[in-house]
């Protein structure tokens, strides 16, 4: 069977996007495939944020005392629906092993691997003009629902980052009154992480990205993957609602979707599809203000507490939230989409609030938040990246890089990585 392509990346999220852009501009002959144009899945739909703050797994010690404040009460930010409740209480299971101090410690140092320079790998993957145009440079801002700048200094988040050197600081009230005209502080203390970015508009990034592959010379192909074909430790061809496709080698970075794409076998990958949510509000005008004499361009507005995020993009401001465990096609929870325009109103009670649009999607999210990045052990030419959750938007450059990296080389080193496929089969 004649090849169409040096490698075939399946999934045009920006993890596969980021992929298919790096591999085209190393010399290799790539087909980009995806049943819909980029962007059209979770990242579209994610808050924007990206930079080398998320370095916190979800899955930390005494995460089960958390539970009730997460599934339960005004500020509940988990929904298990009654007919996910079995396979969520099955991720429940596996998400409490991960649940201690050298198993954070270990995401924590793979998070900080793959999302220490987001911000330079996305300046070597844009040109100056879309870097400048799709992403803002600043400071992300969070809200801790505490009135003890001791108790947050200490707190679990911000030790994990200052351990690998991503510092925190306190906001004074009257620096959040001039970044935050219209906020309602509620007597809060806000930290913020410099050195990180917010997507203006994930959409165009998206394209942007697809556009800059092609430029060099790769290949956009609407296609529905189906199945990849193994045989003799080799992936032979992908099969779909296009036919037959085949290449020398493949990247499966499908989101959610990889799962049910990986060659039969006794390998253990968990992964699941968390859904979130956002809301679209129309930018009457500027919600976040910079603050040079305070040295402080907010980009993002964190709610640690609510585990909501507010980012003001080209198309309106963008509130985003939830972590909902449902069947993939399950209609979306209408009061979601509420309950977050409550949010919004809660925090700036005085901005006027005009729903411009609403959207739910999948996340590929992991028990121990850190992706699959890893060569298919019984599948010499497949490239696995997927799972990256709620950082993809961070994660993809350093993804691409690792991607290349396997693709150059043979070795079987990145098995003890803390990105392996074959992290869980043992477990």
């Amino acid at each position: 069977m004649s090849h169409m392509a040096d490698c075939i990346v399946i999934g045009s999220g920006v993890i596969g996007c980021a992929t298919a852009l790096r591999l085209q501009r190393e010399g290799h002959s790539v087909l980009l495939l995806d049943a819909e144009r980029p962007g059209a899945g979770a990242s579209f739909g994610n808050a924007g944020m990206a930079g080398p703050n998320a370095v916190v797994p979800m899955a930390t010690p005494g995460f089960w005392r958390q539970l009730p404040a997460l599934l339960f009460g005004d500020r509940k930010s988990v929904i298990v629906r009654p007919h996910a409740l079995p396979a969520a209480l099955r991720w429940l299971r596996i998400s409490l092993k991960m649940a201690n101090e050298a198993q954070m410690l270990h995401s924590r140092d793979g998070l900080h691997a793959l999302h220490h320079q987001a911000i330079e790998g996305w300046r070597e993957l844009l040109d100056e003009e879309a870097w400048t145009r799709l992403l803002r440079p600043g400071s992300t801002v969070s809200r801790h629902q505490s009135t003890s700048a001791e108790a947050v200094m200490t707190s679990l988040a911000i030790r994990l980052r200052a351990q690998v050197g991503v510092a925190t600081r306190i906001l004074s009230p009257a620096t959040i009154s001039r970044c935050f005209t219209e906020l309602d502080a509620d007597g809060s203390i806000f930290t913020a992480v410099d050195h990180t970015a917010a997507v203006r508009d994930p959409a165009a990034l998206l394209e942007t990205l697809r556009q800059h592959f092609i430029a060099a010379g790769g290949r956009w192909q609407r296609y529905r993957a189906e199945r990849l074909v193994l045989n003799d430790g080799l992936i032979h061809s992908v099969t779909g609602d296009g036919g037959r496709l085949s290449a020398q080698h493949y990247v499966l970075a499908a989101g959610h979707a990889s799962s049910s794409l990986l060659p039969a076998g006794n390998l253990h990958v968990p992964l699941i599809a968390e859904r979130g949510y956002h809301i679209m509000l129309e930018r009457s005008r500027p919600l976040f203000n910079d603050s040079p004499q305070d040295g402080l361009t907010p980009c993002v507005l964190h709610d640690a507490s609510h585990k909501c995020v507010i980012t003001e993009m080209s198309g309106g401001i963008r509130v985003s939230g939830f972590a909902e465990y449902a069947h993939p096609g399950s209609p979306a929870r209408r009061d979601c989409y509420d309950r977050l325009e409550r949010y919004f109103r809660q925090r700036f009670p005085r901005y006027p609030r005009v729903r411009l649009s609403q959207w739910y999607g999948h996340r590929p999210s992991t028990p121990d938040s850190l992706p699959y990045i890893d060569r298919h052990p019984a599948a010499a030419n497949l490239i696995c990246a997927f799972g990256h959750g709620h950082y993809g938007m961070s994660g993809a450059p350093a993804t691409a890089r690792r991607v290349s990296d396997l693709f150059a080389s043979a070795d079987d080193s990145a098995a003890q990585s803390p990105f392996s496929l074959r992290r869980f089969t043992d477990e």
